[in-house]
């Protein structure tokens, strides 16, 4: 019985936050679609191989391509929220921009031209380097994160109230051992957001007159 009813009160808040609008951000939940721009070091490998570091240049090539492999196939295993395309942080302003085709990736990362964007309510994504003070705030408490952040169409991170990072690691700048779990975890995110907005939220969206019925 109290599962039932758990499960009644939990369709019913899903009904309600789906009948609303939040004005001025895309809705992912209706036609939407993640561009997720990858780095590929490339700037980094090509320092190295000017300076004749062509080891460190080979290893650190690999080493993006691993990574990136690896986050892409963790969206396809564990990302349902939206569809979500791949294209390299060199050639998203190519189509931000001018729309030019041929420029997202299949699942190894290779050019696909056949992949086309069909939905019409966008944002992008990348990996974010960022830093976050520690307890008492010293040089020695800083550590690096990396956060999953979603941008408007001018690449501009959106800001609280909308969920616009999610954290992935902390301490290195590197993927974690299982990018599954950050994936899912920014799954969560974008779910709680839409579906089952907090009070606090909901109190600043109709602050800023963000919140609407449909």
């Amino acid at each position: 019985m109290k599962y039932l009813l758990c499960s009644f009160i939990l369709m019913l808040t899903t009904d309600i936050c789906a009948q609303k609008t939040f004005r001025g951000y895309p809705d992912l939940r209706k036609d939407g679609a993640v561009i997720f721009y990858l780095n590929d070091d490339s700037a980094r490998i090509a320092a190295l191989r000017s300076r004749n570091y062509a080891k460190d240049a080979d290893a650190l090539e690999q080493k993006a391509i691993t990574t990136n492999k690896r986050l892409v196939a963790a969206f396809r295993d564990t990302f349902t929220f939206c569809s979500v395309y791949f294209i390299w942080s060199k050639d998203v302003d190519k189509y931000r921009l001018h729309k030019q085709p041929g420029l997202f990736l299949d699942d190894s990362l290779q050019y696909d031209p056949s992949i086309r964007v069909a939905e019409k309510n966008i944002m992008y994504a990348n990996i974010r380097n960022d830093y976050e003070m520690g307890k008492h705030g010293t040089p020695h408490s800083v550590v690096t994160v990396d956060m999953i952040a979603l941008q408007d169409s001018n690449l501009q991170y959106f800001a609280w109230p909308f969920p616009y990072a999610t954290q992935i690691s902390t301490e290195v700048l590197l993927l974690p051992t299982r990018p599954e779990k950050y994936v899912h975890s920014f799954q969560n995110t974008l779910e709680y957001w839409y579906y089952y907005p907090s009070k606090a939220i909901m109190r600043a969206l109709r602050k800023k007159g963000l919140w609407e019925p449909n």
